[in-house]
């Protein structure tokens, strides 16, 4: 038989489960009368467990189901997320919140509006289809992109059946989008070519000079700092989150001309040293003054806000009217207008991690060896990097394969002359 106690104003209730066990629990109510129909409840249905009437099972997970969605949540990525890699949570946590929380619009639209999931309930494989169709039809995204999300839905819902808080994983009966039209293949990139280089490096630099600061002479946020930014994604092969945590303390800087590295955690967890290269040594320095105290650049980012992705386009659009206007006759500068500087050219697209493209495909002409160039880039498989980075154009091509045919005949004349000449 259980019974009543109050803590502070607070009945709760004691009591035998079907176990065996002593269970406390709070009735979280201060009448008395209600908090004796609790009781009984829970002992009627520790009652009916222990006469074989209730499944355990499907009670607990009856219980689970009153519960908010997001306490399931916390509880995967509590118990995950040691497990999965930083940059995976991460995404795992972006497409998570978009599919609980209110996506699709009005009546009329590709996908009908859908309020936020409260509990899990919510999460039917109707509501997946949709949310894979809005990604598509709405938001522009390709086949990958919502299939990256129904991955990182089903790897939650997985985790649900297997800690038995769903009967069976809804996500089963929903079936992945097609990727191989050519509409939704990964968006492909192409290097910067040294002239396009060159042109984006001065246009970072005319808008640096045109930015006026503000007389204390301190760092702020809205410094652009775009020839830095440049410079440091190509020579070092930085993603966009490598630039966006690189802060003073990472940056190794000895004597003028001896150069330095930097050292910080890259993508996969890693440590890496990097050499910073000459023609970088002098753009880091030249952003020291800014900071007005040593202990001020401690933690500090060196670049407090990444160039946006509008902001790129425009200084390509500038480079682009720079390089017609360079032309000297009327015709060359129509052929420039018409050609594919700074633009999509059907190879693939530029942004802002295209640099990093460009530095390890100009890495990988200059025949660095393959483990080199996969440690400077950060990829845990190499195929990566050989797929996607060491990027071969038709004229590169053929300049390698002439130079290497060159070399290969001195090679055998030298090898012909030193043997006529011991004979």
């Amino acid at each position: 038989m259980g019974c009543l106690f109050k803590r502070g104003k607070i009945y709760y209730a004691r009591w035998v489960d079907h176990t065996g066990e002593q269970v406390k629990r709070s009735t979280r109510t201060t009448d008395k009368a209600s908090a004796r129909r609790m009781l009984n409840k829970w002992e009627q249905e520790a009652n009916d467990i222990r006469a074989g009437l209730i499944d355990p099972v499907q009670l607990a997970m009856a219980e689970h189901r009153r519960r908010p969605v997001s306490e399931h949540l916390e509880a995967w990525l509590a118990d995950r997320g040691i497990q999965i890699q930083a940059n995976t949570l991460a995404e795992y946590r972006r497409h998570l919140g978009r599919f609980l929380g209110a996506f699709g619009g009005e009546e009329g639209d590709a996908v009908a509006l859908h309020e936020p999931a409260q509990t899990l309930a919510d999460c039917t494989p109707e509501r997946m289809r949709s949310f894979m169709r809005w990604r598509v039809a709405d938001c522009g995204a390709s086949n990958a992109d919502a299939n990256r999300a129904y991955q990182a839905v089903h790897a939650w819902m997985q985790w649900l059946d297997d800690t038995r808080r769903v009967e069976l994983n809804p996500m089963r009966g929903v079936k992945k989008l097609d990727e191989t039209r050519r509409s939704n293949r990964r968006r492909i990139r192409r290097e910067y070519t040294p002239e396009e280089l060159d042109m984006l490096f001065r246009v970072g630099r005319k808008v640096d000079a045109e930015w006026k600061p503000v007389a204390d002479g301190r760092a702020h946020s809205d410094e652009p700092r775009r020839a830095a930014q440049y410079m440091v994604g190509y020579y070092m092969a930085f993603r966009r989150s490598d630039l966006r945590s690189l802060t003073w303390d990472h940056i190794k800087l000895g004597k003028p001309g001896e150069g330095g590295t930097i050292e910080m955690e890259r993508k996969n967890g890693r440590m890496s040293v990097l050499p910073v290269v000459a023609r970088l040594e002098p753009v880091l320095r030249e952003l020291l003054p800014a900071m007005v105290l040593p202990a001020a650049m401690r933690g500090a980012r060196v670049f407090p806000r990444v160039v946006s992705m509008a902001e790129l386009r425009a200084d390509m659009r500038r480079g682009r009217a720079w390089h017609i206007r360079a032309g000297t006759t009327r015709a060359e500068r129509r052929r420039r207008r018409r050609g594919s500087f700074l633009q999509d050219d059907g190879y693939g697209v530029l942004d802002l991690h295209s640099l990093r493209h460009a530095r390890g495909t100009h890495l990988a002409m200059t025949n660095l060896p393959p483990k080199v160039l996969q440690d400077m880039m950060d990829h845990a498989d190499i195929r990566t990097t050989m797929k996607f980075y060491a990027h071969t154009r038709a004229g590169s091509m053929a300049d390698l394969i002439n130079r290497h045919d060159v070399e290969t005949i001195q090679a055998m004349l030298d090898e012909r002359d030193s043997a006529a000449g011991g004979a």
